[in-house]
């Protein structure tokens, strides 16, 4: 029962995560546009996130 919880609440963590990165890179583009400097772009630069949402290594 607590293995099940825990790799529910690791996809629900990931799946959050993923949205989070998703709406900071689309609000970043927008201010990107602006001159504005992308906090989502340098993550996914540096490689710990892909730009699907996935974690990279």
């Amino acid at each position: 029962m607590e293995h099940t919880s825990a790799i529910f609440v690791t996809v629900l963590t990931i799946g959050l995560f993923g949205l989070i990165i998703g709406l900071a890179s689309g609000y970043n583009l927008g201010l990107h546009r602006l001159g504005a400097p992308s906090i989502g772009n340098h993550i996914m630069s540096n490689g710990y996130i892909m730009k699907d949402g996935s974690m990279g290594m």
